[in-house]
């Protein structure tokens, strides 16, 4: 399996505009057509775009990531638009002209949180998800296609508000609505941790910007377990939940998970990266057998620890440690990989004490 395009861009590329570029669809068809040729006869599972939501949110709308454009309330529109188009035409081309040959899988990673509220709104715990999940999955795996109509209405009503002629939400033609609805064999799916919400009376964030078209608070409960990183809270229930709203809302297509996983600050007895692979397995496994989900694969991140963005080397994922303080970067096993070489050997989850 291999990933296309994992958050930034060559240089030459972003002084164009990068993803709020149209131009970008073109330039990333070339190169799809270029991994296929060089590439086809041995990858049989191709990811065109991972998480296309958040890097559109960090880098486009925020300064959180890099290039950090901060064109909040435009910005991440225009790129995920873009990135929608460019993922379609990368699958298009694909199945037209490589699909005999290879017989290969093309499909799209999206990450998002599942959401729950104290009060039982669910019209607020829908909109969140149509927010995250939805506003990538909803034109690709929807039967409708085109952005889910909760974001759709919501914009252009905060775009009048402002005064504007136009939703800031692009729109698409029916043409791209349909080069790009089920333009997916499989949903990768980047599930980490959950949120509860709760409906916003008074208008937050910037103006405008996502966070305020959304109209809700994200809340964490302080009972849930912390990571190593700020964002991170083990809740496994949320992966369960997902995998079915995925499942209702989609018409149960193939799901890979792509990342699900565990930050610490690298130590080698990591016990709670193992807990935390035990208990979203559970999940995964209950989906399957109990709720029929199609869930085809689980991966989890990461290999061994990396450069995580903003947050450099200071939170560590992987199964192997890497001595950063040494020129050879030696690989050490943590504990954790005794339960995954466990897991594949047996095909079993294995019990933890």
């Amino acid at each position: 399996m291999v990933t296309m395009q994992h958050f930034d861009l060559p240089r030459k590329l972003q002084q164009l505009g990068g993803f709020t570029n149209s131009i970008i669809v073109k330039y990333f068809e070339e190169y799809a057509n270029l991994l296929y040729q060089r590439f086809g006869d041995r990858v049989k599972y191709w990811i065109t775009i991972n998480q296309p939501a958040e890097f559109c949110v960090q880098s486009y709308g925020s300064s959180n990531h890099a290039p950090g454009i901060n064109a909040h309330g435009i910005g991440e529109y225009l790129c995920a638009h873009n990135a929608l188009k460019s993922h379609a035409v990368a699958y298009r081309l694909y199945k037209s002209k490589y699909y005999n040959l290879f017989k290969g899988h093309v499909g799209i990673s999206l990450n998002s949180p599942f959401f729950y509220s104290d009060t039982n709104d669910m019209v607020t715990v829908d909109r969140a998800l149509q927010f995250s999940l939805g506003w990538v999955a909803h034109p690709i795996f929807s039967s409708k296609g085109g952005y889910p109509s909760v974001m759709f209405d919501q914009i252009a009503k905060n775009s009048e508000k402002e005064g504007r002629l136009r939703s800031r939400l692009p729109e698409f033609s029916a043409d791209w609505i349909e080069k790009i609805r089920g333009s997916a064999d499989f949903l990768g799916l980047n599930y980490y941790t959950s949120r509860y919400v709760e409906i916003s009376i008074e208008p937050i964030g910037d103006n405008p910007s996502i966070v305020r078209d959304k109209s809700y608070k994200e809340v964490i409960k302080p009972v849930w377990v912390k990571s190593a990183s700020e964002w991170l809270y083990s809740f496994p229930q949320g992966l369960g939940d997902i995998l079915k709203w995925i499942k209702n809302e989609y018409n149960n297509p193939d799901v890979i998970i792509t990342e699900n996983g565990w930050s610490d600050k690298g130590e080698l007895e990591d016990d709670g990266r193992i807990a935390y692979f035990h208990d979203h397995l559970q999940q995964v496994s209950n989906a399957i057998s109990n709720d029929g989900c199609n869930v085809k694969a689980y991966t989890a991140w990461s290999l061994i620890d990396n450069f995580e963005w903003s947050s450099g080397y200071t939170e560590k994922f992987g199964l192997y440690f890497v001595n950063m303080s040494s020129p050879r970067r030696e690989r050490i096993p943590k504990k954790s990989t005794r339960f995954i070489k466990e897991l594949i050997t047996t095909c079993v989850i294995p019990e933890i004490h």
